[in-house]
């Protein structure tokens, strides 16, 4: 499956490859590698995008860090987003 993660204090986003077996903790660590980043306290986290009556909502939901990416709410059809923070982000 893909999945799209984005850091948005470094401007970087990608498409990353996983599979739904993959644990959180290791797409973090790949990612953190990727966009040079330093993975120690980096959190996951599932975008889920709601439309209301004053428009599109943007919902962040935590991933556990054991939690594999399925059920961490990837699905295997379709890009799903994650956003990735640390600690020191503004």
């Amino acid at each position: 499956m893909y999945i799209i993660v984005a850091h948005r204090p470094s401007k970087q986003e990608s498409k990353f490859a996983v599979k739904g077996s993959t644990k959180v903790s290791k797409v973090v660590s790949s990612v953190c590698k990727s966009f040079s980043l330093h993975a120690a306290q980096a959190r996951l986290f599932l975008i889920v995008d709601t439309t209301d009556d004053d428009g599109i909502m943007e919902n962040l939901f935590p991933c556990d860090v054991d939690d594999s990416m399925t059920r961490a709410g990837a699905e295997p059809s379709g890009e799903s987003k994650f956003l990735l923070t640390l600690p020191d982000d503004p």
